[in-house]
């Protein structure tokens, strides 16, 4: 009886924390939620378009308001005003060839001499910021204006006209099938880029109007993760997580995707949301996380605090050094033009961490950063080939039912490209994937779709093997046991001392 209750109170467990860690993302979702934003703009504003036409037109971007409000994740539409009401477009191009944007051209405006001319180009420096166009040309009733042409490639507005001068038709085209005219006219007085126009509040109407509009066409999803890492975990206390977020679009028979990575972090209840890893890095929210029982003193805590930094951000495996200066860590994470571009790192005299700068011109003179020795012979027998699992943390897992398991494994990938060395995955030791290549790099991810794995012990290795098909003689291999059901047959002594959970990364805490 006694085994019984302790079977149910591992299970019990094991449902808790899985909970716990599902209510940890939506919490990271529900801070993403919070951000959404709208700011609606007055555009292609100034004397042109005040002389053209008598509606007013508007660029609204709807999204993710972050830490950089330059790097803000949005959706961009845009609405024309007139007598008749709001209209809603997918792009500018679409306002200005729209048979909205005619009707609202005022009658005593015409296409009829080349002043006007220049002045409707006025207004397309608004619309597209083209400011070294070709000029525009004439050619019967129709009044080409080219934004752009390159080996005969052209871009223009093509507008069309009735024999007042009264605009029909106006469109847009990007590769556009003409001849271009002998005599072009351009604005040769540039002046007007410069006038400055005054700010006008955006109508509380129209702001109402918007919003709802955007919020429906706003179409994305979040998929939110937890970093799990051993060395942040020595380093840190916040929780950290990855974040994508995809925004997608179909307008004019397309349909488009675009993919942001945002950078959650976690610290006393508190989430804050970052765009770029470098600014979370830099954040006094990091600085404050940092565990008061780590100091960056010696060669062993700036290794850690390196491998830290790696599971976080991204760095060139082949540039990447660390070294001390002038009393602070540098931590270099790629090179440019002979400069370090990388974090450095301040702290007191005890070695506790007090600030964290991110610079792009870190001299490297003097500094032995780690190359990839040319001309030298290659001895295998001095490699250490650190093939090491970093992700998951453990090699026997158990998940009650199918999901995907990410891997990632390090390597050393230089001394692997000097023999020609691949990495194969094999299920139940039939090989199943393969990564290979002249420059493989480290560390290798790689994903277990949960579709592929069935009842009972599944048995996934990653091996590192010489070339050729001898599949027995690996240089390092790393074996997982992914028990898919109940749980195994094992004593509940030694099921708590090896049971790894991939959805938790952490033993049962029994």
């Amino acid at each position: 009886m006694n085994h019984i209750k302790t079977f149910l109170i591992v299970v019990l467990i094991v449902c808790t924390m899985t909970t716990l860690l599902a209510d940890s993302n939506q919490q990271v979702i529900d801070a993403l939620e919070l951000t959404k934003g709208l700011h609606v703009e007055e555009i292609f504003v100034g004397d042109a378009l005040r002389a053209i036409s008598n509606a007013s037109i508007y660029e609204a971007r709807y999204g993710f308001v972050l830490s950089n409000q330059n790097e803000d994740i949005f959706l961009a539409r845009y609405f024309l005003e007139d007598m008749d009401g709001l209209t809603f477009f997918d792009t500018a191009y679409q306002v200005v060839c729209s048979e909205e944007f005619i009707n609202s051209i005022r009658p005593e405006f015409s296409l009829t001499s080349i002043d006007d001319g220049l002045l409707f180009q006025q207004f397309l420096y608004a619309v597209d910021d083209n400011f070294f166009n070709e000029g525009f040309y004439i050619e019967g009733n129709t009044w080409v204006f080219v934004r752009d042409e390159f080996f005969g490639d052209i871009e223009a507005f093509i507008v069309e006209t009735d024999g007042n001068g009264t605009i029909t038709s106006i469109s847009h085209e990007y590769d556009a099938e003409l001849t271009m005219g002998d005599e072009l006219y351009e604005n040769l007085d540039m002046d007007f880029i410069y006038n400055e126009t005054e700010y006008i509040p955006i109508p509380s109407t129209v702001f109402d109007k918007i919003l709802p509009i955007m919020q429906q066409e706003l179409d994305y999803t979040l998929d939110v993760s937890v970093i799990t890492s051993s060395h942040l975990a020595k380093v840190s206390k916040a929780n950290w997580y990855s974040c994508e977020i995809s925004i997608d679009e179909e307008y004019d028979d397309m349909y488009s995707s675009s993919l942001y990575e945002v950078f959650p972090f976690e610290k006393d209840g508190e989430i804050l949301l970052f765009d770029e890893i470098r600014d979370l890095l830099t954040s006094s929210a990091f600085i404050d996380s940092i565990r008061t029982d780590f100091f960056l003193i010696d060669e062993a805590s700036a290794e850690l605090f390196e491998l830290a930094l790696d599971d976080v951000s991204d760095f060139d495996r082949r540039e990447k050094a660390r070294f001390e200066r002038n009393g602070s860590w540098v931590f270099i994470r790629e090179e440019f033009f002979d400069e370090g571009m990388g974090y450095i790192v301040s702290t007191d005299e005890g070695g506790a961490i007090t600030k964290v700068t991110y610079s792009m011109e870190i001299p490297l003179e003097g500094v032995d950063v780690p190359e990839e020795p040319i001309g030298v012979p290659f001895d295998e027998s001095e490699v250490t080939w650190t093939f090491t699992l970093l992700d998951p943390l453990k090699k026997l897992i158990w998940i009650p039912y199918p999901e995907d398991i990410p891997v990632c494994i390090e390597f050393n990938d230089w001394a692997a490209n000097q023999i020609g060395a691949w990495i194969g995955t094999f299920q139940d030791d039939a090989l199943v994937n393969v990564y290979s290549g002249t420059d493989i790099t480290s560390p290798f991810y790689d994903l277990i779709p949960g579709e592929y794995l069935y009842p009972g012990e599944n048995r996934i290795s990653y091996r590192l093997l010489r070339p050729g098909n001898d599949y027995d003689k690996a240089i390092a291999s790393i074996d997982l046991s992914i028990w898919i059901g109940e749980l195994p047959p094992l004593d509940l002594t030694t099921l708590v001392k090896t049971i790894g959970l991939t959805n938790l990364q952490k033993e049962l805490p029994l």
